[in-house]
């Protein structure tokens, strides 16, 4: 009874945009919004502390790690007889094949736990032997919920700082204590919402700079001083991005409904299938066009202008 988990099961569907005729941005889902990164782009500081926070072995294990399950199984059994909480460090294989192929808020009991547990293991190591541990590492860090209508790491980055996980590369005091953020947001991402519980997220972003210190990742100079740093220390106004997006649809809003309506036409349906949609719209010409019509003088208040 153990699901059957495809490639495409495991890829992660970019967020629905419009572009103009020079691929700029006129219109962006709000919805769910997901910027995708590919493994080549996954900044090195947030892979490095990312691992060292969740799964130390992910690099070398066959996608689970052994102590991790030898915990699991006896906490789970444990869990039988009294009211211990079944619990074990998950791989990030592990963590991806819950994500991909299970619904825990279905689990009614913890025989049901336990067997989502073993069938869990058993994906985990076919996972491992058919993908790279770079294409296992990229599906993960697209797929995730990290809050704000934000899908994936990449995303959250955005979100946040208005930076890419490249972007916060460079080895700052700012920039650790940012990835940090980002890298510890995954165990829970509502009670560690920046904006909404900074204090939180400021004791959780101290645990990854230290799991990041012990494990090599960091020097203890870079994780005293990045612990120094605000917790909001660039942090963008809160749906900065919805903003920007209603600014532009308000803009060409003719355009953009026009084209909306000339896709269902066509067969389309956003909320089913995520598109990418290309259009014509030279934007320079449209704004020349919308200033030269609002500053005309006209004779009376009855002289009206159209173009097409």
């Amino acid at each position: 009874s153990t699901p059957t988990i495809t490639e495409q099961m495991l890829k992660s569907d970019g967020t629905s945009n419009m572009y103009d005729k020079d691929d700029n941005i006129i219109w962006s889902s709000t919805e769910i919004r997901r910027d995708y990164v590919k493994a080549e782009n996954i900044g090195t500081m947030y892979k490095k502390m990312l691992l060292a926070t969740e799964d130390k072995t992910f690099e070398t294990d066959k996608g689970f790690s052994k102590k991790g399950v030898a915990n699991m199984f006896v906490t789970t059994f444990l869990s039988f007889f009294s009211n211990t909480t079944a619990r074990g460090g998950s791989s990030i294989e592990q963590q991806l094949i819950k994500m991909t192929a299970f619904d825990v808020s279905k689990e009614t009991n913890h025989q049901s736990k336990f067997k989502r547990k073993i069938q869990e293991l058993w994906l985990a190591r076919q996972l491992d032997e058919n993908f790279s541990k770079d294409q296992i590492l990229e599906f993960y860090v697209n797929k995730m919920f990290l809050g704000e209508n934000s899908y994936g790491a990449e995303t959250i980055a955005r979100t946040y700082f208005n930076k890419s996980l490249k972007e916060l590369d460079e080895r700052t005091p700012e920039n650790l204590s940012k990835v940090a953020i980002l890298a510890g947001l995954g165990q829970s991402p509502s009670n560690y919402n920046l904006y909404d519980n900074p204090d939180l997220v400021r004791k959780r972003r101290d645990q990854v700079l230290y799991a990041s210190y012990v494990n090599d990742v960091i020097t203890k100079k870079e994780y005293t001083e990045a612990k120094k740093v605000d917790i909001t220390n660039g942090l963008q106004e809160r749906y900065w991005r919805n903003k920007q997006v209603l600014e532009q649809t308000a803009k060409y809003n003719a355009y953009i409904s026009a084209t909306f309506k000339q896709l269902k036409q066509l067969g389309y349906d956003l909320e089913k299938t995520p598109l990418q949609i290309h259009t014509y719209l030279d934007t320079k010409q449209q704004d020349w066009l919308t200033e030269t019509g609002k500053n005309q003088t006209y004779q009376d208040d009855l002289q009206q202008v159209a173009v097409t």
